[in-house]
């Protein structure tokens, strides 16, 4: 019973004492944020842990510290989600951990001489696990879509026919990196992403879409390519940024959405950053 005579349910002994990992509120659609240049709707989802002798969590205090963190037009950074984790703890003091976590796509205006482009090609994700005591886990991480050709279908036709026909595929590439504390936020990964593949342009003339063109069909690459450039390119950045230690985590996954197949075809790499640390890029693409 609370001092004001309200029953306080949540707080009453539960019929089976289990503690709940993490219980909470996901689907969140939060305010538009910024990332840098670009806008973003962002969708989160917040949890706490509950001790087995607590029937329920207090979910107006999650959605409460939600709120007095997470401000219409505020930049959306690794750091406010670590703000926000703290925050669910100090209001709850049952819980032992804290997690949160964040979606959301990129929108930004790209001006490539004198029509502006309105892109949404490109997403983030992070989340941060924060433990009483200082015990943290987080991962950061970024998606985009882009264009590639097939080299397979390429090399056998420029073989028998002496041309290079081979199809067009539109590729999905996502990422993240995972460690105790990651010093690189979300659009860093997208950035890096951004550079492996060509990605798709809203404004072509005729002669711009013909060069657009040439220049992805003399780049043909398989999922595992691009899964593995990226890779190398995200594994770049971690050195730049100093990161290491056993428990960081390197992860990318490539799908390829056929256009003569009815399949989608994936590849991933999974690595510990310590294990790639050492590969380097010598020819740049």
């Amino acid at each position: 019973m609370a001092h004001d005579g309200i029953p306080d349910v949540h707080s009453e002994k539960p019929p089976f004492e289990l503690d709940v990992d993490n219980v909470g509120l996901r689907g969140l659609r939060g305010p538009i944020m910024k990332i840098r240049e670009y806008m973003v709707i962002p969708v989160f989802k917040v949890s706490v842990s509950l001790p087995a002798s607590f029937r329920g969590a207090h979910l107006s205090r999650l959605y409460k510290a939600y709120t007095g963190v997470v401000k219409p037009g505020a930049e959306l950074t690794m750091d406010l989600l670590r703000q926000l984790a703290i925050r669910l703890l100090e209001v709850n003091e049952y819980a032992v951990r804290a997690m949160v976590s964040v979606k959301g796509r990129l929108y930004h205006t790209v001006d490539r001489g004198g029509v502006p482009e309105y892109s949404s090609n490109g997403f983030i994700y992070a989340g941060v696990r924060y433990e009483r005591g200082g015990s943290v886990s987080e991962y950061t991480g970024g998606g985009i879509y882009g264009l590639t050709t097939c080299p397979c279908a390429g090399a056998v036709s420029r073989h028998i026919y002496g041309e290079p026909y081979t199809h067009m595929q539109k590729v999905r590439i996502n990422a993240y990196i995972k460690s105790s504390k990651t010093l690189i936020e979300p659009i860093e990964v997208f950035e890096k992403l951004n550079t492996v593949v060509y990605t798709p342009r809203n404004y072509l003339k005729r002669i711009e879409e013909a060069e657009f063109v040439k220049m992805i069909y003399e780049k043909p690459l398989f999922t595992e390519d691009i899964a593995r450039l990226a890779a190398v390119k995200l594994a770049e950045l971690v050195a730049n940024h100093g990161i290491s230690g056993p428990d960081g985590i390197l992860y990318v996954s490539v799908r390829s959405y056929e256009t003569i197949h009815e399949y989608i075809v994936e590849s991933i790499v999974r690595t510990r950053l310590t294990d790639i640390a050492g590969f380097k890029i010598i020819n740049k693409t």
